[in-house]
């Protein structure tokens, strides 16, 4: 049998026990909006950058340290550029 005290931690089932203090930033903190969706992509070849636009006029940068993280984002931008409009910037 199972006992939580309150500020201990659970390790229950598959999860991997996890703190109060997480638990409350996850439950308490907005990560990202569900309803703002990708409306732009600009591809930013010299600088290895994304940047995404969002329908709410939100902008995220994306910046690559190396070729294989870009060559990954760019096949994942591609994949979905029937739904996204993508621009390069060379």
């Amino acid at each position: 049998m199972w006992t939580v005290s309150q500020g201990s931690t659970s390790t229950r089932g598959v999860d991997k026990p996890q703190p109060p203090w997480y638990t409350y930033i996850v439950q308490h903190k907005h990560i990202m909006f569900t309803d703002e969706t990708v409306a732009l992509v600009t591809v930013s070849i010299p600088s290895r950058t994304f940047n995404l636009f969002s329908d709410m006029g939100n902008e995220k940068v994306i910046t690559c340290e190396t070729i294989d993280q870009f060559q990954q984002v760019l096949k994942l931008v591609r994949a979905n550029s029937e739904r996204v409009e993508i621009s390069y910037d060379y």
